[in-house]
């Protein structure tokens, strides 16, 4: 199995001018150190993630809640808005992807990341030219690679396109490979294959893919190959837990499956049934504990088969 690429970073530089930037200044002009506090965590987030971080009303209100006492939603949510309007944050973006990013958070990021073997990055999130950064492999968030994109020069274009282009087979039966695993991503044959597969096990996929289960596609094929999905499927077929045979009743799906620690955990088998006899998939119960209504069973069948004994013995 491949190795999954690290894209973020441990430690960031911090200017000691960090509080007279200007931006920072305004921020703190209005919102004092609580506009300082925010603009540091964020960017401790972005450069945890790498050289962004997702942002919406969910990521607000969990940063909310992280920064302490006397921080509400609404006040990080004031506090973005102005760390945008003065330009700390890119507004491009975040209007279009609705991710933090900044040209100066990329070009301190990819400085950091010059020793990785390789970073994976979208191409429609880049604000720096990274023609010249050699370990940098481009992942199209809309399955389309962007020949305009004077970003990337022509060799890197071939080299890529190279990388990613393989022979597929198309067949939809079981154990098939997931069809067009190239770029560009035909999703829609990806979503029918899947459906196929699944049976609608897992939920159906439907198409057209949003932005996050594109990307999220594409950083799974980019980090274990398109052949993985294949595996990442059987092996959910395969387990009974994962298909709803558990003592909650829960069923994974198709979002649950991609995330990155989840996908790893399938692909590598750790969901499979026992081969000892305790298979969950034909009704065993494994190593968990048996519920209330398995053991009312067990205790039936034992009070049955007693006095079934008792009659035997009183009429030989």
């Amino acid at each position: 199995m491949a190795r999954t690429n690290k894209t973020g970073i441990d430690y960031f530089p911090f200017d000691v001018d960090f509080f007279n930037d200007e931006k920072i200044e305004f921020t703190s002009a209005r919102f004092g150190v609580k506009g300082e506090i925010i603009a540091i965590r964020l960017l401790c987030k972005i450069y945890r993630n790498g050289y962004y971080t997702d942002w919406s009303e969910d990521e607000n209100t969990l940063l909310a809640k992280r920064a302490g006492e006397g921080i509400t939603p609404s006040l990080v949510s004031e506090i973005v808005n102005e760390l945008v309007r003065r330009g700390f944050f890119d507004k491009s973006l975040l209007d279009r992807f609705r991710i933090l990013t900044s040209k100066g958070i990329q070009r301190r990021y990819f400085e950091a990341v010059k020793r990785y073997k390789r970073v994976d990055v979208i191409r429609d999130y880049l604000l720096v030219d990274v023609s010249k950064t050699d370990n940098v492999n481009i992942i199209e968030i809309n399955g389309y690679i962007n020949a305009d994109n004077d970003n990337i020069n022509p060799q890197k274009k071939r080299e890529e396109k190279k990388r990613n282009v393989e022979s597929v087979n198309t067949d939809s039966s079981p154990g098939g490979t997931p069809p067009d695993i190239f770029e560009p991503v035909d999703y829609k044959k990806f979503a029918d294959w899947f459906n196929s597969e699944t049976k609608g096990i897992f939920g159906s996929v439907r198409y057209p893919l949003g932005k996050k289960r594109r990307a999220s596609v594409r950083a799974r094929i980019s980090e274990h190959g398109k052949e993985s999905f294949v595996e990442v499927v059987k092996n959910a077929m395969e387990s009974g837990f994962l298909r709803g045979q558990n003592a909650r009743g829960w069923t994974a799906t198709f979002d649950w499956l991609i995330k990155p620690s989840n996908y790893e955990k399938v692909l590598s088998g750790n969901y499979k049934n026992q081969e000892n006899g305790t298979n969950q998939r034909n009704g065993g119960t494994g190593n968990r504990r048996p519920t209330s209504d398995e053991l009312g069973s067990a205790v039936k069948i034992g009070i049955a088969l007693a006095e079934a004994g008792k009659n035997r013995r009183r009429n030989p």
